[in-house]
């Protein structure tokens, strides 16, 4: 008799484990998206020390970086990734941001020709991008990231696409949209911002540049805003300055009281973008230089001094090759 009791209640409970771990198994959202990067929390705490040792040397003390892990992830752990707002990243990001000022005339937004832009910023050595800023830097190419209500918090299986909770919605584009505001309240003097005028429209709706930096950034610290608009060599161009979306952006900063200046293919950025695509049309400006040496073409005075400048220019950059990134 007892014995048959106690096989009972072991398969009672046995079955009501299963029943319970069927129930949350089926009911857990499917995401369309790959999980948490493995071992995030110690990428984001080695990227963090990394960063205030060897990128940007603080005089000041550093701060922790565990426990800047903490207020990061006390934004989306234990809670389903659609439902994670700017708000809930408020405490890290000014905990990241509180001693960090981005140089004035340095700041430089960007729309559409990513990671382009970065080969130029150079951490920040030219012009200050968002990813060269400790803020940036510790997210960017960290992965996905998104928790769960069911232990351990975290979700290493799957989470949402981006896009896929709606727009505006999700635990990645919330980050990058608190953390995208922030960086444009922080933007003072001349305002650089690069964008891709091989795409139409250039100054697009649905990006953070437009419907979140623009609005964020204040009157009373930006003197200019200079655009640099870079077209895909092979392409040719699609918005110039003086049109399309580029002639909205004009028109919202003259209402603004914000002075405006905009340059079509900068030769500084048309050189960087014929390090890959040297053969194209764009880049024969370089070649026929270069030809013009090497065949025993005129060299006198300041053209040859150009000339060789381009020459040697181009063979520094291909041999020296650019820093990592």
């Amino acid at each position: 008799m007892l014995r048959r009791q106690l096989i009972s209640c072991f398969l009672i409970v046995t079955l009501s484990c299963l029943s319970v771990h069927w129930t949350a198994s089926q009911c857990a959202p499917r995401w369309d998206g790959q999980g948490s990067t493995p071992h995030i929390r110690e990428i984001f705490i080695g990227k963090c020390w990394y960063y205030q040792t060897r990128i940007k040397v603080s005089t000041s003390c550093p701060k922790n970086c565990t426990d800047l892990w903490e207020k990061f992830a006390s934004a989306f752990i234990y809670k389903s990734p659609c439902n994670v707002t700017q708000s809930n990243y408020n405490d890290y990001i000014s905990a990241v941001t509180d001693t960090e000022n981005i140089p004035k005339d340095k700041a430089l937004l960007w729309s559409g020709v990513y990671p382009f832009v970065y080969h130029y910023s150079q951490r920040g050595r030219r012009l200050t991008a968002m990813a060269d800023t400790f803020m940036g830097y510790m997210t960017n190419e960290i992965g996905n990231w998104c928790g769960q209500e069911a232990p351990p918090g975290i979700n290493y299986q799957q989470c949402p696409a981006w896009g896929s909770c709606g727009p505006r919605s999700g635990v990645d584009m919330v980050y990058w949209e608190a953390a995208s505001k922030r960086f444009a309240e922080m933007a003072s003097g001349v305002v650089h911002v690069m964008l891709n005028g091989s795409r139409v429209p250039s100054y697009r709706n649905t990006s953070m540049f437009r419907y979140v930096e623009v609005p964020n950034l204040r009157e009373a610290q930006v003197t200019l805003l200079r655009v640099l608009v870079v077209h895909n060599t092979g392409t040719g161009q699609r918005e110039t300055c003086d049109t399309g979306s580029l002639i909205e952006l004009k028109n919202e900063m003259n209402g603004r009281g914000i002075k405006y200046e905009c340059i079509d293919d900068p030769q500084y950025l048309t050189h960087l973008l014929c390090v890959d695509n040297p053969g194209s049309r764009e880049c024969q400006f370089a070649a026929d230089n270069i030809l013009q040496i090497t065949n025993g073409g005129s060299t006198c005075g300041a053209n040859s001094q150009y000339n060789y400048f381009v020459l040697f220019g181009y063979m520094f950059i291909y041999y020296i090759k650019w820093p990592a990134l």
